[in-house]
């Protein structure tokens, strides 16, 4: 596969651009790097599929903008809080950017301003539909431990 979106370390391919700056230089993977991926994602969604960094091969030049905090432009159908939330997820100091909890939050409230602007919204039919629906809703906001790893250290040679 001949992607430059991924480069190979070791025994694994590695989605770089997706990457947070301290798994990429320090392979350090936590949950705040994955908030940093998160910002990526929300990225693609908002430029409709586009590659993150259109138009920066993976090469020494991409490698010192990441360090340098370069950051993507603001996607042509993202409103500004989004985009908003996408800067913060890139920031560079991994304690700076926000948590998935707090990031859940500002879409839910990101949603319900858009629907007031649009003038709509799909209401269950009943309260008993809306108390459950407004409960699974904030269930994704209800974590743990957000400092704990999601996962084990494992034993793959990135760097």
């Amino acid at each position: 596969m001949n992607d430059s979106n991924y480069i190979v370390k070791g025994n694994a391919r590695l989605p770089v651009k997706w990457m947070a700056p301290e798994s990429i230089f320090d392979c350090v993977y936590t949950v705040q790097s994955d908030v940093w991926s998160y910002g990526i994602l929300l990225w693609e969604i908002f430029s409709l599929g586009l590659n993150p960094y259109p138009g920066i091969l993976v090469n020494s030049k991409f490698y010192k903008l990441v360090k340098d905090g370069y950051q993507m432009a603001q996607p042509a159908f993202a409103p500004k809080n989004i985009y908003s939330i996408m800067q913060a997820c890139w920031s560079l100091e991994p304690t700076h950017r926000p948590t998935f909890q707090q990031i859940c939050f500002l879409l839910q409230e990101q949603a319900q301003e858009d629907s007031r602007e649009q003038g709509y919204a799909n209401l269950p039919s009943s309260s008993s539909e809306q108390e459950e629906s407004s409960s699974e809703q904030l269930a994704c906001c209800e974590q743990g431990d957000i400092a704990q790893p999601l996962l084990q250290p494992n034993n793959y040679q990135f760097c």
